[in-house]
């Protein structure tokens, strides 16, 4: 562990905890982080309301390399349904059976800025470092509170945050997600799968399981970024009882640090690792040359989100076959999308979100359907009734009429669309008046429709 490793858990917390963060404050600590070994803590990372982060190591401390212990606590997180704290412990088995003076592993590390956009919001954080004889210590301190908030609300709204009842750690990767360091990508070999990760935050076992999924392979330059990882719609991480899901896929561009060898070949170097003790070893000093990297620089974090957008299909079911079909797409109470269909319909680039089909048709009973949009294609077949059709079967006979009176006589209760169907004057009751109407439907003394 180094100083210069301080910089890159200090973006993770602030990439984390702001992530997760509600867009009001309840108070001023909102996410925090410790590491702990031989019952002390050796490092501990804080998310404040302000979106400021800071990252604290007590001089002095040796620590087990072998088995660590991990804490997060959240506080007050709206956007993951958290009142209150809530903490989640696990202990870290790296198979690494070693004790560190952590003081050794502790080189300069000055400033540096990271900036950047989250579907064109603009944020920036000033990273400075203190060296005390207590303790070392990173703070990023957003230059604008403001813009770093709307960034990380641009980010939260293509999340969807909820709860678990039990206490675990796990992710879910689908297969097209990859990761490029200058020349070289790594890809998973099937990308119709999703790889899951059962726990993270074990070091053991996780190696022989991601190299039989993962291909290393060379890429050409990145034209507008040093490093790229694509996260797609449907990646999960479930820390403690929280879950995040990521509704819209992601591209994550950065650029910024010196040029820089040793940065540029770490997926090379981790695959030819053969212990945990060899990639841990190995990770750390790739920490430590990023952070070399960007010492002094304004390191550029850019995140675009591509929105998912699926189809919404299905046949039509009505009567009075030469009359169209009104089909609705609502949202939020607004009419997203309007066609007419005849015995099939299609809705085309449909966003996540929860919606309502709207059908209606010329002397039919309007009707709604409620579904989910979640990145996989929906089919939803849609069925109307004409007015008085009470069973559905496209004609007003002796059935429909029975059922009515059965209801109006309180035999047998008309329920959902059969109460809509039978209530042919819409005073939204179903009364003698609806019954005698059907049925002189039926002896054709008087029309409906």
């Amino acid at each position: 562990m180094s100083k210069r490793i301080m910089v890159v858990v200090l973006a993770l917390a602030v990439a984390f905890g702001c992530f997760t963060m509600a867009v009001t404050a309840k108070g001023n600590e909102k996410v925090s982080v410790t590491l702990n070994s031989n019952d002390t803590d050796f490092l501990s990372a804080v998310v404040n309301a302000d979106y400021s982060a800071e990252v604290t190591v007590p001089k002095g401390s040796v620590i087990s390399a072998g088995e660590l212990k991990g804490t997060i606590s959240m506080t007050d997180i709206d956007s993951l349904g958290i009142e209150g704290t809530r903490t989640y412990s696990k202990g870290i088995t790296t198979g690494v059976e070693k004790e560190v003076l952590l003081d050794n592993y502790l080189p300069a590390f000055t400033n540096a800025t990271i900036s950047g956009a989250v579907d064109s919001v603009d944020y920036k954080y000033n990273v400075v470092a203190e060296d005390t004889a207590e303790a070392y210590t990173i703070t990023a301190t957003p230059e604008d509170e403001d813009a770093v908030r709307a960034a990380y609300q641009a980010a939260a709204s293509h999340i969807t945050a909820s709860t678990k009842a039990e206490d675990d750690s796990y992710a879910l990767i689908p297969g097209t997600a990859y990761v490029q360091i200058g020349t070289e990508k790594l890809v998973f070999e099937n990308t119709e799968e999703t790889m899951k990760l059962d726990n993270i935050m074990q070091g053991t076992g996780l190696k022989a399981e991601i190299r039989s999924a993962v291909e290393l392979i060379e890429a050409d330059e990145l034209e507008d970024a040093q490093v790229e990882v694509f996260l797609p719609a449907g990646t999960v991480l479930a820390v403690g009882q929280s879950i995040v899901t990521l509704d819209d896929a992601a591209t994550i561009k950065m650029y910024g640090y010196e040029d820089n060898e040793d940065v540029n070949t770490i997926l090379s170097k981790l695959r030819d690792c053969e212990t945990n003790e060899q990639i841990i070893l190995t990770a750390v000093l790739f920490i430590s040359d990023f952070a070399n990297a960007i010492e002094g620089q304004d390191l550029v974090v850019n995140v675009e989100f591509e929105e998912t957008t699926t189809e919404i299909s299905g046949s039509i079911d009505s009567a009075l076959a030469d009359k169209d079909t009104t089909i609705e797409l609502v949202c939020d109470g607004e009419v997203v999308d309007s066609i007419t269909a005849s015995d099939s319909y299609s809705f085309d680039a449909v966003a996540n979100g929860t919606y309502t089909i709207r059908v209606s048709k010329e002397n039919h009973v309007t009707r709604e359907y409620e579904i989910d949009v979640n990145g996989e294609v929906v089919i939803e077949d849609l069925d109307i009734n004409l007015i008085g059709d009470v069973n559905g079967d496209d004609k007003l006979n002796v059935m429909d009429y029975a059922e009515t009176l059965k209801h109006v006589r309180k035999t047998n209760a008309l329920e959902g669309y059969a109460f809509d169907c039978a209530d042919v004057n819409g005073d939204g009751k179903v009364t003698v008046s609806d019954y005698a109407a059907i049925l002189r439907h039926v002896k054709k003394t008087a029309n409906l429709w």
